[in-house]
């Protein structure tokens, strides 16, 4: 009897992740198939069974799976999920002290664009900046409070970006004021903790849910575009189109010629 490909699939997800670990223990065993020069996702026993191309196209999109979902979790679930796997690594625990961002680099898979590395790369930042002083308990009092205040305020900005979705309220005005510090303050604060430029986070989490709001045949551009906290509808094509190398336009029109003809696969499928 044929196998079906969901079934091929759910054998694939069930020998490759360990749902008793963390999501990015998945990950990290996931980003270790792929081969360094030709990106390929190699696995001999599951390509003897079902097909090379085929497994290489299963891990890949479960790769993205994973590590869009860890990214949409808040920053401290986030930080006990990577908490867990440097305590469980397969070649024993990794050290904090050790530990360099670039070094999962190779985490990010390749199907992902620059507004999921970006966030990527800014939260990861701040929870090994957490991990990280937590081992230096010596510090001065005064001088740990300080630096525990402006992570916290760093952190503040992450999850009112995340939350919020990017809306057109947001600014790092609006967040410095609630936080009662200046805006420049704020800005120096994100870029040194996270790495990554204020108005660069915001920006990638508007693109993301600008691909979603895309996917809605009936919201205009312009409005997203407006949403989003964008002046002009041009300045949000300009922006989309540097994040994904296509337009707002061709986006919607391929997602919206995938829906359709998943729709008519279905219901053939049902009228046999």
């Amino acid at each position: 009897m044929a196998v079906s490909e969901s079934a091929k699939l759910f054998a694939i997800s069930q020998t490759l992740c360990n749902h008793g670990t963390s999501t990015f223990t998945s990950m990290a065993m996931l980003s270790s198939l792929r081969h360094r020069e030709t990106r390929k996702y190699l696995h001999g026993l599951l390509a003897a069974q079902f097909g090379a191309d085929f497994v290489h196209d299963a891990i890949r999109d479960l790769h993205r799976q994973l590590f869009i979902a860890w990214l949409g979790t808040p920053i401290e679930k986030q930080k006990l999920d990577f908490e867990w796997y440097l305590t469980n690594a397969p070649g024993g625990q990794v050290p904090v002290a050790d530990v360099a961002l670039s070094t999962f680099a190779d985490f990010i898979p390749d199907a992902v664009e620059w507004p999921e590395r970006c966030l990527f790369r800014a939260d990861l930042a701040i929870i090994l900046l957490f991990l990280q002083r937590e081992l230096h308990t010596a510090e001065p009092s005064s001088s740990a409070e300080s630096n525990a205040k402006n992570q916290w305020r760093v952190v503040f900005a992450l999850q009112e970006i995340r939350t919020s979705r990017g809306n057109v309220r947001l600014s790092l005005k609006s967040i410095s004021s609630t936080l009662g510090v200046s805006a420049s303050h704020l800005g120096r604060l994100f870029h040194k903790l996270s790495g990554t430029a204020f108005h660069d986070y915001l920006r990638a989490v508007r693109m993301l849910n600008a691909k979603t709001l895309l996917r809605s045949a009936s919201l205009p551009v312009k409005i997203i575009a407006s949403t989003l906290g964008y002046s002009t509808e041009c300045n949000f094509c300009r922006d989309f189109h540097k994040a994904f190398g296509m337009s707002a336009l061709s986006y919607r029109q391929d997602k919206l010629s995938d829906h359709h003809q998943i729709s008519a696969a279905r219901f053939s499928a049902a009228s046999v």
